[in-house]
């Protein structure tokens, strides 16, 4: 689990550095995610836990890793992938890149996506994929002008 978990971190935040012994259990997505090393366990607005990065804040915002998960309301990735685009090409977000992954034995997609939230600049990365019958969206949010430094661009299917 934990080698499935880091490899879903790895593909928001590419080359992370791992703090020893800390992560965070997400039962809700049957994951404990390992926590980079400069990150801490947080929450939102609407007080869902998440990852911030401790040195990332600007401009009221600070950058983080979200992970929303539930009973799958789709059979196929493919089915996931496009009910993802619909809901966030609805907003003010335009798609930038998207590869396909596999998380051990377990076929993923990665969505890069821009947009202004707030006034602010943003980036998102989000992982997909289906799990035991639960579809799993773990998402990086980064500011736009950090974005370069922080997810380099990886072969398809690392």
């Amino acid at each position: 689990m934990r080698l499935f978990a880091a490899c879903v971190v790895s593909c928001l935040c590419l080359s992370p550095v791992w703090a020893e012994g800390e992560t965070w259990t997400v039962d809700v997505a049957g994951l404990e995610l390992p926590i980079p090393a400069g990150w801490t366990l947080g929450s939102n607005q609407r007080g869902q836990p998440l990852l911030r990065r401790v040195d990332a804040a600007g401009a009221g915002f600070s950058e983080s890793i979200g992970v929303s998960a539930g009973e799958a309301k789709v059979e196929t990735l493919e089915a996931l992938e496009a009910h993802v685009r619909e809901q966030v090409e609805a907003g003010e977000v335009e798609f930038v890149a998207r590869a396909d992954l596999t998380l051990g034995a377990t076929p993923a997609v990665r969505l890069d996506y821009r947009g202004v939230l707030r006034g602010v600049t943003l980036r998102w990365r989000m992982v997909a994929f289906l799990n035991h019958g639960k579809q799993v969206l773990v998402t990086c949010t980064v500011l736009d002008d950090r974005w370069e430094s922080t997810h380099e661009q990886p072969p398809a299917g690392e």
